[in-house]
């Protein structure tokens, strides 16, 4: 498709000279052409280099861009209300606890939690379309500051991290934030504080069991990502976020030696799971962010999935690197722990 300059044809799709065409008056089909367009570039841009250079370079890019941008912001959660809590945190910093503070931005429960509409999955999936086409735009800097600096644009991608009921639509939104994240800075929307707020609301977040058919996506998985970005920001962040950050990472790997012990929940991406849990408390060792009693509570749970994964009557066939790698990750954490203990 490169080589035969095929591509230009799908990005003039979102041209805007091409937007009085007779399939536009057409919402499904509109739908369909405009996912499968999404997809085609997401192929392109990952698949090599050059795909991706051919894509940044075309005359489209930025219509295209922008479409994918109109498409994400038009699929803000109505049942959620976003707090921009910039202001707020300036007035209020002195005396706000260190957990409201981040709380306060990110997606407040409303009224309609427990809505059972039917969700149209076909702008779900054009959604889904546009993040992952997006993702994989972000190393080309023109495309990059256009992303990180649209308010109204961070504030519906932070608002489908936490979808309700499409847990697939809020990978595709993290895994957009993942991208971000080695750019971000003060200057712009997205903010290494901002996402600190969203990566919180992540670790927290329990995907629902209600998640539509066929766009389900377990909490590890979501957890895993966030996990990978926590890696990527942390250092650039305040101490007292630090801290919290700290405490959702030590309190989810405990969570999940506990399901793994008990053999409850989907073991789906739990391998993932396991691996960046531990490699983020390797990282953190030295930094002095876990408290004593969440320390010890960390420490135990490194003992019992050491003991969980070479347990006879434990049966693992896949991913068995990661944990391999996790088990490694936990022997250095206790080697450290009982070599620095005075």
């Amino acid at each position: 498709m490169v080589e035969t300059d095929a591509y230009t044809s799908v990005m003039a799709l979102f041209a805007m000279e091409s937007r009085t065409g007779s399939w536009k008056d057409n919402p499904a089909v509109k739908q369909s052409l405009e996912i499968t367009a999404f997809e085609i570039l997401v192929a392109l841009c990952n698949g090599s280099h050059r795909g991706l250079e051919v894509v940044r370079n075309s005359p489209h890019i930025l219509q295209c861009v922008s479409r994918a941008m109109e498409t994400v912001s038009s699929r803000v959660v109505a049942d959620f209300h976003l707090i921009d809590c910039a202001d707020d945190h300036a007035q209020n910093e002195e005396d706000t606890p260190i957990e409201e503070k981040l709380n306060v931005e990110g997606l407040v429960q409303g009224n309609g939690m427990d809505r059972t509409e039917s969700v149209d999955m076909g702008l779900d999936n054009l959604a889904m379309a546009s993040l992952s086409f997006l993702s994989g735009l972000v190393p080309a800097s023109n495309v990059r500051e256009v992303l990180l600096q649209e308010e109204k644009f961070t504030e519906a991608v932070i608002s489908l991290c936490t979808h309700l009921s499409n847990s697939a639509l809020s990978l595709e939104a993290v895994k957009l934030l993942h991208e971000l994240s080695h750019y971000v800075s003060k200057d712009h929307s997205l903010s290494l504080e901002r996402l600190a707020t969203v990566l919180h609301n992540i670790m927290i977040f329990e995907v629902p069991s209600t998640s539509a058919v066929g766009a389900f996506v377990n909490s590890c998985l979501l957890n895993s990502t966030a996990l990978m970005t926590i890696q990527v920001i942390f250092d650039g962040l305040e101490r007292d976020t630090q801290i919290i950050l700290a405490q959702d990472v030590a309190a989810r790997f405990v969570r999940l030696v506990k399901n793994l012990t008990a053999a409850r929940g989907d073991r789906s991406n739990t391998a993932m799971l396991a691996f960046n849990s531990t490699l983020v408390l390797l990282l953190l060792r030295g930094k002095d962010v876990l408290g004593d009693t969440i320390l010890r509570q960390v420490l135990t749970a490194l003992v019992h999935f050491i003991q969980w994964r070479h347990d006879p009557k434990t049966c693992l066939t896949i991913d068995i690197a990661l944990w391999n790698a996790a088990v490694n990750h936990s022997l250095q954490l206790l080697y450290l722990t009982i070599s620095t203990t005075e």
